[in-house]
């Protein structure tokens, strides 16, 4: 290790270090808060990915409703639709027709023909 000269500081207890350590940490700590802070790029990359998903739900949303609108439509004027729906899910029957029942079994999978007075 080499002497100072008389009068002149050692090199290691420069100020200007101690700035520059000063201004790099409050860098440091801005940059930081810029990425991880409520409002930063972590935060904005998150909420980006929701209204994706959100734009996506509302999309898949509108096409149902458009789809329940037209079948509101064609019960309100279509008698042959209304009709399918009376004999599908309310099982009823015109006078004079017959209904068959398919029933399957557990034991074997096998069908069997019920006939329903």
């Amino acid at each position: 290790m080499a002497l100072n000269p008389p009068g002149e500081k050692p090199r290691n207890e420069n100020p200007d270090r101690y700035v520059y350590w000063l201004v790099g940490s409050v860098c440091a700590l801005l940059l930081g808060a810029a990425v991880l802070g409520r409002d930063g790029l972590l935060s904005v990359f998150v909420n980006e990915r929701r209204l994706v998903k959100l734009r996506e739900e509302v999309w898949r949303l509108g096409r149902e409703n458009r789809t329940l609108r037209s079948r509101i439509r064609s019960l309100r004027s279509d008698l042959t639709s209304i009709e399918r729906i009376a004999r599908e899910d309310l099982g009823l029957v015109k006078p004079g027709e017959k209904v068959y029942e398919f029933i399957r079994t557990r034991e074997r999978g096998q069908v069997q023909k019920k006939k329903r007075p």
